[in-house]
């Protein structure tokens, strides 16, 4: 084993590659996700995967607000409420979205901090 301390190959930045759109205004990714979420819905057995389901609605929710998907986000939260599993966090992300409370530079603000570059 030999370790090359050096980048062998470069990373490819394409503008319209559906990576660099993912969680922006309009997303498709998103629609797509909604419908995952509603076919695992159905396919869920026992309350532990139930729990699972529920955290990831909760997490793409709150990605779905603090990107400016409203609609998405209030559709997310609808299948919640559909689960029984409406918490406080839930409710206040419910009221945001469809107040449209514009907090994405707080998301924008986080990423620019938790993955800037330094300086080698």
């Amino acid at each position: 084993y030999h370790f090359l301390n050096q980048v062998l190959c470069q990373r490819r930045i394409h503008a319209a590659s559906l990576s660099q759109q993912n969680y922006k205004p309009g997303d498709r990714q998103l629609a797509s996700t909604i419908l995952v979420i509603k076919k695992a819905q159905k396919l869920v057995q026992t309350q532990a995967e139930r729990e699972a389901l529920h955290h990831r609605i909760k997490y793409e929710a709150r990605h779905a607000y603090f990107t400016g998907n409203y609609q998405q986000a209030l559709q997310l939260i609808e299948i919640l409420n559909e689960e029984s599993a409406l918490d406080t966090e839930a409710k206040v992300l419910t009221w945001l979205a469809q107040k449209k409370v514009p907090l994405q530079f707080i998301r924008r603000w986080y990423h620019g901090w938790r993955y800037r570059r330094t300086a080698a």
